[in-house]
């Protein structure tokens, strides 16, 4: 459960970094026919397991409803195979950098970054770079 504001303020912080200027993100695939071989580095992005916390009677304080979010963020960076990974680290590195400078309001509470790994089925090797967030979901607030 992520709401959906947050994940798109994320990635519409990651895309305004100059350095990332022409990585594409995109909704991970879910299954469905990928692009192989892949041209350029790509980012997939897709939320992890989720637990929601309810306080006593629902309230967090004063009047207000709301609930405690515990969600994942998993950013998948493919590079292709032909290009060797010419890049991914450098990817990684600003992606990582870019969340710890622009994460004001203390979201996210760690990042895991895993070594390169192959994809035969992209053509191409990846890093993923998972998000631990915790947060408080008001009232209203749709989380999904």
């Amino acid at each position: 459960m992520i709401k959906k504001d947050i994940l798109f303020e994320l990635v519409k912080s990651l895309k305004q970094d100059a350095n990332l200027n022409n990585i594409r993100f995109v909704k991970a695939y879910n299954g469905q026919q990928k692009e192989s071989p892949l041209e350029d580095i790509l980012v997939t992005v897709t939320t992890g397991k989720s637990e929601s916390t309810g306080f006593i009677g629902g309230y967090i304080g004063n009047s207000e409803k709301g609930k405690e979010i515990n969600s994942e963020i998993i950013l998948n960076v493919y590079c292709p195979c032909e290009k060797g990974g010419d890049g991914i680290t450098d990817t990684v590195n600003t992606i990582v950098e870019r969340i710890s400078k622009t994460d004001i309001d203390s979201l996210v509470k760690d990042i895991q970054v895993s070594e390169i790994k192959l994809n035969s089925e992209y053509e191409a090797v990846y890093r993923t770079i998972k998000l631990s967030m915790r947060y408080i979901s008001l009232g209203g607030d749709a989380v999904e």
